[in-house]
């Protein structure tokens, strides 16, 4: 039943292509461009980020139409609704509301947990809310209203490790080098046929070997795909 099962998904990397990269190409804003690899600081990197947004005058309206050209990653959508027949979805995620709106409405979770932004009357963004106060995304377990006998999680960087070490049966996807060493202890897959194969095993599955995590240019992706 549907009920006795429940997944945290996170967007960026495993659903959806990392959005500030993106925008900072569309925008030709290198401030936009910086991760934490960069800035580790994550509330120092939003606020430089939403400093260049008001500087060159970019609305909420001007993102979500340039993020309109940048579709979920293949594959993703038909994933969700498999995973939405046997079990309950919530996402899980370091983007922004209503900046991540679009993905949120072709996704169809059961739940989502996000930041948000705050906007003006001019639809420029003046601030923002962090959910979990940037405590780390295994709050989110605690705090979904799941009670799923078996609870799974996926994600593909180092902020997602808390909470696939919160779950029953986390797995990494798609991992850079840098954060397949820093989770040997978690399995890690490059395909959603992968992933859906897990989460149907009823038992604990033995390990999935792979020697390489190829981004979708066939080299090791880059840990930048944090925030």
């Amino acid at each position: 039943m549907k009920q006795e099962k429940t997944a945290f998904l996170d967007l960026e990397g495993v659903l959806a292509p990392e959005m500030w990269p993106y925008l900072g190409k569309k925008f030709g804003l290198d401030a936009l461009m910086a991760t934490t690899r960069e800035e580790p600081d994550y509330r120092h990197l939003m606020t430089r980020r939403v400093e260049a947004l008001n500087a060159h005058g970019i609305s909420m309206s001007d993102i979500q139409k340039t993020l309109a050209t940048l579709p979920l990653f293949d594959g993703a959508v038909d994933f969700v609704k498999h995973l939405a027949r046997e079990m309950t979805v919530i996402l899980v995620t370091d983007s922004f509301r209503p900046m991540n709106e679009p993905y949120i409405r072709e996704l169809k979770p059961d739940e989502v947990f996000c930041h948000h932004f705050l906007l003006d009357d001019r639809d420029q963004v003046v601030g923002f809310d962090f959910w979990n106060d940037l405590r780390g995304k295994h709050e989110a377990v605690s705090a979904s209203s799941t009670t799923a006998a078996m609870t799974f999680a996926v994600g593909d960087a180092f902020n997602d490790l808390s909470l696939l070490r919160a779950v029953d049966r986390g797995i990494l996807f798609r991992p850079s080098r840098a954060t397949q060493a820093a989770a040997t202890d978690l399995l890690w897959v490059s395909t959603y046929e992968e992933l859906l194969g897990l989460f149907m095993a009823e038992q604990e599955p033995a390990v999935i070997a792979h020697t390489a995590v190829p981004d979708g240019r066939g080299r090791f992706a880059e840990d930048n795909r944090r925030a």
